[in-house]
């Protein structure tokens, strides 16, 4: 009889034990758990910037056509500017606010006529390094006259005809907060 008490008390006390999670399990998941969902937003933030460079591009490739389609009749690109390419009603919503542009990283995006009349500049402002040296050496074709990426005050511009290579555009984009300007023809 003693010892089916002993063996009864014995399965309760085994009962009691698995029912619980002990403190130091608990850790474990925890941090099981940080470890993954810190992956996940790494992977996320990385995907959703490669996402603003290649949403960054189609941009510029929108601004640039309606420019073209705008001043197709004309010799010269005198008068060009944001609001002219923002009221054209040719951009997708989501980039116009009013009369002006902006980026997929939340900056400014500038329309003008070049210092020549016969070329307009495109400029993006407030993007990350990582995405300003991607866009800065991005091949666009053979309607860019040049490239300047800038981290504040400085800029470092390619040659007519030239592009900036990716160890120039990362230096040129060493800043939080940089800026590209394109010139076309």
């Amino acid at each position: 009889m003693l010892q089916t008490i002993n063996n009864r008390a014995a399965a309760i006390r085994a009962r009691r034990r698995a029912k619980g999670v002990t403190l130091l399990e608990l850790a474990m998941y925890l941090g099981i758990a940080g470890i993954i969902a810190g992956g996940v937003m790494t992977y996320y933030s990385s995907s959703s910037n490669a996402q603003r460079v290649t949403d960054s591009l189609s941009m510029l490739g929108s601004v640039q056509q309606t420019v073209r389609a705008i001043y197709a009749g004309s010799s010269d690109f005198t008068g060009v500017d944001a609001a002219v390419v923002a009221n054209s009603n040719q951009l997708p919503r989501k980039w116009v606010s009013g009369t002006t542009i902006k980026n997929p990283f939340n900056g400014s995006v500038l329309v003008a006529a070049a210092n020549t009349n016969s070329r307009f500049t495109v400029s993006m402002t407030g993007l990350p390094r990582d995405a300003c040296t991607k866009l800065a050496v991005a091949d666009l074709g053979p309607g860019v006259a040049s490239v300047a990426a800038a981290s504040g005050a400085s800029a470092t511009v390619g040659a007519d005809g030239a592009f900036l290579t990716p160890v120039t555009a990362s230096t040129a984009c060493s800043g939080a907060q940089n800026s590209i300007i394109w010139n076309f023809y």
